[in-house]
């Protein structure tokens, strides 16, 4: 199981070139509402949003796994 963050915007486009430039990398999916970076085997998430955000930084965290989720509630 990985660790996702995903950054939430509301601008799309402006957040994928400043996190290229920062990260010197092309994005390994990009669409109008979601985009992910590879690094280093681990991914960094941009979700487009419309409207509000309550939180100009707001940043959430996804659990990324490869298991059922029966496997995943009986392990927990």
């Amino acid at each position: 199981m990985k660790l996702q963050p995903i950054v939430y915007t509301r601008d799309m486009a402006r957040a994928v070139a400043w996190y290229g430039q920062v990260l010197g990398m092309s994005p390994s999916y990009q669409s109008d509402i979601w985009t992910t970076f590879d690094v280093n085997g681990a991914h960094l998430a941009i979700h487009r949003v419309d409207g509000d955000l309550a939180n100009e930084s707001r940043v959430g965290i996804s659990l990324v796994a490869m298991d059922t989720l029966e496997d995943l509630m009986q392990r927990w």
